[in-house]
């Protein structure tokens, strides 16, 4: 009788674990989406500060492709976000995170290939706008990665996270909810 006791305990203890980790994982889902639906509205914003920068006459391409990719890409997410609002259903959230990704990748590789043109120090203080755009979407990407384990991080993530500045990273991980040792991709 003692043991079939101790092991009744033992599943209805597992059974509450279960339940509460559950509770806490949509929580935290919710969370994450409402940070990143709130950041999309936050970084349109921010792009259209970009539109001035296309003249640039060495950056300008690069201000220009991660403008008309933000413009197209951040309305999808904050539907996609809304979507999975209205019906949490893991279908919902892989479309946000692909969405998040999508947009992430493009401006990765922006990023990437204007660093490889820039070579004054007025050039580089101009592409430090371009990493921060890719920070903030990259840590979109980071927290929906970090909700669910099946969401991969977007190309060219680790290569930009690189060029970022450590106090940066800390910034958005901060922001996204996510441990600064996450945003490394560890």
């Amino acid at each position: 009788m003692q043991k079939a006791y101790s092991i009744l305990l033992s599943v209805l203890m597992c059974m509450g674990l279960c339940v509460f980790n559950t509770g806490c994982s949509s929580s935290q889902t919710a969370k994450t989406v409402n940070i990143v639906v709130a950041e999309a509205g936050v970084a349109l914003q921010s792009a259209a500060a970009f539109a001035q920068l296309r003249n640039d006459p060495t950056l300008g391409a690069f201000f220009d492709s991660v403008y008309s990719a933000a413009v197209a890409d951040l309305p999808l997410i904050k539907d996609a976000g809304a979507a999975w609002t209205a019906n949490k259903s893991a279908g919902n959230l892989s479309a946000l995170s692909a969405a998040v990704n999508t947009l992430a990748a493009e401006v990765n590789a922006q990023v990437l290939a204007a660093n490889k043109v820039a070579n004054t120090d007025s050039e580089k203080s101009v592409l430090a706008a371009l990493l921060l755009f890719a920070a903030t979407v990259n840590g979109m990407a980071a927290a929906l990665s970090g909700v669910s384990a099946k969401l991969l991080l977007p190309s060219g993530y680790r290569e930009v996270l690189a060029l970022t500045p450590r106090s940066t990273q800390e910034q958005v991980a901060k922001a996204y909810g996510v441990a600064p040792e996450f945003m490394g991709g560890m």
